[in-house]
């Protein structure tokens, strides 16, 4: 096998895997990636980085401009190796090691003893290859002159190292100082393919090239500009903070803990933690900054320890210009800085007082910032370190009170030179529990105090009210004067007091109020329009409001006397100016109101008086008899309404206007609500108070027996209402419902069913009842030329009716339903049968006024539908059809109908003689095992037509004799002519060959070939019907082997086949030249024998036989007659005469194979049946 392709394909792999490699780590080194802040773990040795990024801790960048100072001097270093040393008059502490001479590389390192070149950048630190130790600033690609400058600061020697590579747009520093910290500063980073510090490495090894710290790696590009790197092998450290003297009242819900809560200017509150540094010599004496800032370090509020030149001291952050200053006060004197001996933990202790002004309120969280000479900067924020409250509550309300302790309202009125006292108030810090005291704080007196200001800016005060609700008390003047007076907190800003302060008005009132106006007494309510007389304790009290020119109206005063100082009187409120009174005597009753304004004026009278009567009216003359039915809902109703027999002064008379009624549908129970009668008031009937009132009205009721009504009125005095008695009326305006009549309506019936069952009716009448003394029926089977009912029963003249007999009907519940039924058998098929009724009700209900004399009620016609029996059509084969004895005949009933509701259920039978062919409607693929005329009867029935009672139609068809033969393959499709006719295909179609009537993946061709694939015989040809019966295998169907080597086998048998086909050739030419007219003679001899074995029959002739119509008639409509002769079936036979006789079948012995090369010379005929007999070249006698 040839290899190169392969070896080809592989190559090709293996360059594309380079190629991704390499465009892989193109693109992940040559990405820009946002950097954030870091602060390294640290080495084995204890060095550790950080940089001047976000988030916190961080260092800072602040640039040396050594180049540019003047001072620096120039290494003068030029070239890519070039380099220069600095000898330093100080020790420089690195890994341990103390070093005083420095060399610098022109590729941005230093190294310490001797100079070494190396070019190892890309190797990543540590790495034990020389240099060793070194400090790699910015080691790789890039190199330039470098500048170098000394200084000392705080005491601090140090000396920065400024290179300039200004071809790879680099600018960059190194700063070494003398405590052994280490600060890296890039102004520039890099240009185009160094952007970011790409291809250069950060970091700083000992010794022994084995410990170091790497920052950044020599494909990172991770730098930016103007950032800053600081090494240092010391750490500040903080813990153990407290607030030792906060208050801890509350819990907090969720941790469960005591919150400390700290309240503005409330005391100077303690602060302690611990701070060292992890400085292996130094200590804590190795810190030179403390910070604790209060809020986020953002606000710039925050207390500052200062160490410097061996002094220390706590000062306000940011000096006098700091945030802190007004929002917090540190107790200097008491701040201080313990320690027991050098080295150990500095106890931190600082005390401050949060003032009003802090602008938080709430948590705060507490962020201790440290660095060191050698310790870089470390910070330990506490989120949530304690509750700071800087706001106070308004507790209570302010109140002014008058003499006596009348409580004064803003807008009110107060008398000439009152003592008016404020107080009420008091201030508490917001986080304060009221519910409990030893929860409750308050601001102290020195932070606040309160003011009351009048409109002449007079200032009264009240200094000492921390813990208490504050007073302050003056006199009103001498004149009716409005004064305003407002109240203030002097100390606190106002936006930290949750409340507001009122400003309160009063003015001086000297003037007496009035005589209230328009004072009226009614009867029953305050719209009644009697003011002169009432019937009861009850009297409707109203007067205008009474306008008061000083402090206005207190309040109202009414009273059956005329004492003002009467203490039954009824005190009202001032906005209040009507009033229902309770409790009247016979005769002139008289009411006295006055009022009472704000100082306690009290006011001119006025009264009014009523006069009291009682006595109740009365109905008479109801117009309706209650025992009598009603056939309205709607009736006339009257009654007459009196108040009193006599003239008499004790007697108002009827008030018309209050005439009203009520009805019940449902019983005594359930009266609905009063409607007035519409009546209108007369003077006349009101003087003479005899006069009788005639009420008149038509309400509506509904039917039965539950239907009341009742009326009321009064009279002029009021009293009442009188109600009169009950009235019952019985309704009834529902004629007799006929209902669950039977027959069903709209339905088929069996005759059989509805000359078996009764005729079945309720009459129904649920309210007077149905009079069974008069019933009427009538029944119809016919109708005239102008299509109106000829009655069975009565008389036609008179409508046809016939009393009910007594017999033919049951009371079912009483008169309120009664069943009508009886026996009838004369019902019809078809659709002429009518039934009707006639009745009343006790109530005299009915619309039919006819014949007997009404009114009647009538029922429907009722129409009995009677199952009519189908038409049997055959529509194919036609009458006398002639087919050979191998056809496959569909013999088609689908043209049968039923005028009924059967009309798509009908029941088919096809049967020759007493064998039942089939029972589907259209039957296919029928073959006829003998010749001759056979007989064939369709069978069509439905529910109410069966068996002998069914419609019938038959055909007769002639069967002449063909038997194909075993040796022929007319059709050329390689199956014999009777395989196929046995297994009912058609001999004469070749393209059924390759159909799958049983859908067993098998085609008819690979069924006659059989188990063994062979032509040759049938004895192992399987059922083409049946799925089950299937060949071991698909024969020469079965697809080709799968070739493995297609050169090489495609030549051989390209070779062996061209050999086979000139071979067969050969032998087939011959073949056919020798046995061709063999054949032929052979094959007619063969049909000349079939045919002389065949008997000869004697045809007798047939009677003659109606032909049946086989086209659809035309449905009849409903209203007429079906005629069923149109659907009788056609003659039979004589019974007795003799039938066509079968031919005997013929014995072919063997099936003689037919060589599958040898196909007959012409393809045979074939039968259509829709052709004439002497016009189909397929039919055979």
């Amino acid at each position: 096998m040839d290899k190169s392709g392969e070896k080809s394909r592989a190559l090709m792999a293996l360059a594309v895997v380079i190629f991704l490699t390499a465009a892989g780590f193109f693109v992940m080194y040559s990405a820009t990636e946002d950097v954030e802040g870091s602060k390294s773990d640290k080495d084995s040795r204890g060095y550790y980085y950080m940089d001047s990024l976000d988030p916190s801790p961080k260092t800072t960048y602040n640039w040396v401009d050594v180049a540019g100072s003047g001072s620096s001097t120039n290494l003068f270093i030029s070239g890519s190796s070039g380099h220069g040393t600095i000898d330093l008059t100080w020790d420089f502490p690195y890994y341990g090691i103390d070093y005083t001479r420095i060399h610098v590389a022109a590729r941005g390192y230093l190294c310490f003893n001797s100079w070494y070149l190396s070019y190892g950048y890309s190797s990543g630190m540590p790495q034990s290859s020389n240099p060793n130790p070194m400090i790699a600033v910015m080691w790789g690609f890039g190199y330039g002159n470098a500048y170098y400058l000394t200084g000392i600061t705080n005491n601090v020697n140090w000396v920065a190292i400024e290179w300039v590579l200004n071809s790879y747009g680099m600018h960059y520093e190194v700063i070494l100082y003398e405590t052994g910290v280490i600060k890296m500063q890039y102004d520039r980073t890099g240009s185009s393919s160094y952007q970011g510090g790409y291809y250069h490495t950060i970091g700083i090894e000992d010794e022994t090239g084995s410990v170091g710290i790497q920052y950044k790696g020599f494909y990172d590009q991770t730098m930016e500009d103007q950032m800053a790197i600081e090494w240092s092998f010391a750490e500040a450290d903080i813990s153990d903070f407290k607030v030792e003297n906060a208050h801890l009242d509350f819990n907090n819900t969720q941790t469960g803990e005591m919150i400390p809560v700290c309240y503005a200017e409330m005391e100077y509150y303690k602060f302690t933690f611990n701070a060292t540094s992890t400085h292996p010599t130094s200590g804590a004496n190795d810190l030179s900054d403390i910070r604790v800032y209060f809020g986020p370090p953002s606000l710039g509020i925050f207390a500052q320890y200062k160490l410097l030149g061996g002094s220390a001291w706590w000062q306000m952050g940011g000096g006098d210009s700091g945030a802190g200053n007004g929002t917090i006060e540190i107790d200097l004197d008491r701040s201080r800085t313990e320690t027991n001996r050098l080295g150990d933990p500095w106890n931190m202790v600082l005390y401050v007082k949060f003032l009003f002004a802090f602008p938080m309120n709430g948590f705060l969280p507490v962020t201790i910032w440290a660095r060191g000479g050698a310790a870089l900067p470390t910070q330990m924020t506490l989120e949530d370190a304690f509750y700071l409250d800087t706001y106070v509550d308004l507790a209570g309300e302010v109140v002014v009170h008058g003499d006596g302790g009348r409580v004064l309202r803003s807008g009110g009125f107060t008398r000439d030179n009152e003592t008016i006292t404020f107080s009420g108030a008091m201030l508490v810090y917001n986080m304060t529990d009221l519910s409990d005291p030893n929860k409750t704080y308050y601001p102290p007196n020195a932070s606040f105090f309160f003011v009351v200001v009048d409109e002449e800016l007079t200032e009264y005060t009240d200094t000492n009210v921390s813990g208490r609700e504050f007073s302050i008390s003056l006199n009103m003047p001498l004149r009716k004067l409005t004064k305003e007076f407002r109240v203030l907190i002097r100390g606190i800003p106002s936006e930290k007091i949750n409340g507001e302060l009122p400003t309160i008005s009063l003015e001086v009132d000297d003037s007496i109020p009035t005589a209230p106006s328009s004072l009226v007494i009614r009867a029953d309510s305050f719209k009644d329009k009697q003011k002169e007389v009432d019937n009861d304790d009850i009297l409707y009290v109203s007067w205008g409001s009474v306008v008061d020119s000083g402090s206005g109206v207190m309040e109202y005063k009414i009273s059956s006397s005329p004492d003002p100082n009467n203490e039954s009187a009824i005190v009202l409120d001032p906005r209040i100016t009507s009033y229902v009174w309770n409790g009247t005597v016979p005769g002139e009753f008289r009411l006295y109101v006055w009022a009472v304004d704000k100082v306690g004026h009290i006011g001119e009278m006025a009264s009014k008086s009523i006069k009291i009567d009682k006595s109740d009216p009365f109905f008479t003359d109801f117009s309706l008899d209650q025992n009598v039915w009603v056939r309205t809902l709607t009736p006339t109703i009257a009654i007459n309404a009196r108040d009193g027999w006599t003239v008499s002064d004790d007697v108002s008379g009827v008030r018309r206007s209050t005439a009203e009624y009520s009805i019940s549908t449902e019983g005594l129970d359930e009266y609905e609500d009063w409607i007035s009668v519409g009546l209108y008031d007369d003077e006349v009937t009101r003087a003479t108070g005899t006069e009788i009132t005639e009420i008149k009205i038509q309400p509506r009721f509904v039917e039965g027996t539950e239907n009341y009504i009742r009326f009321r009125i009064k009279d002029w005095a009021g009293n009442g209402y009188a109600v009169s008695e009950d009235y019952n009326l019985k309704i009834d305006v529902t004629e007799v419902a006929f209902e669950d009549f039977f027959p069903t309506q709209g339905v088929w019936h069996n005759l059989d069913v509805v000359n078996v069952k009764e005729v079945s009716v309720y009459l129904v009448d649920d309210t007077s009842g149905v009079d069974t003394t008069y019933l009427y029926y009538r029944i119809s089977h016919e109708l005239d030329e102008n299509g109106n009912y000829v009655w069975s029963t009565g008389i036609q003249q008179q409508g046809g009716w016939e009393d009910l007999p007594r017999k033919w009907y049951d009371k079912v519940d009483g008169n309120n339903r009664v069943w009508i039924h009886f026996p009838y058998e004369e019902f019809q098929e078809g659709e002429l049968n009518f039934i009707q009724f006639i009745a009343k009700d006790y109530a005299g209900n009915g619309q039919y006024t006819g014949q007997p004399r009404g009114p009647w009620t009538q029922s429907p016609m009722y129409q009995i539908l009677v199952n009519t029996k189908p038409h049997a059509i055959i529509s194919a084969p036609r009458n006398f059809q002639h087919f050979n004895l191998t056809d496959l005949i569909t013999f088609d009933g689908s043209q049968s109908f039923d005028i009924d509701i059967d009309k798509g259920n009908l029941k088919f039978e096809w049967k020759e003689g007493n064998t039942t062919l089939s029972r589907d409607m259209v039957f296919e693929n029928y073959r006829f095992e003998t010749t001759g005329f056979h007989t064939i009867t369709l069978y069509v029935g439905d529910s109410g037509h069966k068996g002998s009672d069914r419609a019938v139609a038959s055909v007769i068809v002639n069967i002449t004799s063909f038997t194909p033969s075993p040796l022929m393959d007319s059709d050329n499709d390689g199956m014999d002519d009777l395989w196929e006719w046995n297994n009912l295909l058609n001999y004469l179609d070749g393209s059924d060959r390759d159909e799958d009537p049983d859908g067993d993946g098998y085609t008819n061709i690979q069924e006659y070939r059989g188990t063994d694939g062979s032509a040759r015989t049938r004895d192992d040809a399987t059922n083409p019907w049946d799925p089950a019966s299937k060949p071991a295998f698909k024969g020469r169907d079965d697809p080709a082997p799968v070739i493995k080597n297609p050169f090489d086998i495609w030549v051989f048998i390209a070779i062996i086949v061209a050999a086979i086909i000139i071979a067969a050739l050969i032998v087939l030419i011959g073949y056919l030249r020798i046995h061709r007219d063999e054949d032929k003679v052979k094959r007619e001899e063969a049909e000349e024998e079939a045919m002389l074995a065949t008997p000869q029959l004697d045809i007798p002739t047939m009677p003659a036989m109606p032909m049946v119509d086989t086209s659809v008639p035309t449905l009849p409509s409903p209203e007429t007659q079906v005629d069923e002769s149109a659907a009788l079936p056609p003659a039979q036979p004589v019974e007795g005469e003799p039938l066509p006789t079968e031919p005997a079948p013929v014995d072919y012995g063997e099936p003689q194979p037919v060589p599958e090369a040898a196909p007959p010379e012409e393809n045979p005929p074939v039968y259509d049946p829709n052709q004439p007999q002497g016009e189909n070249p397929a039919y055979q006698g």
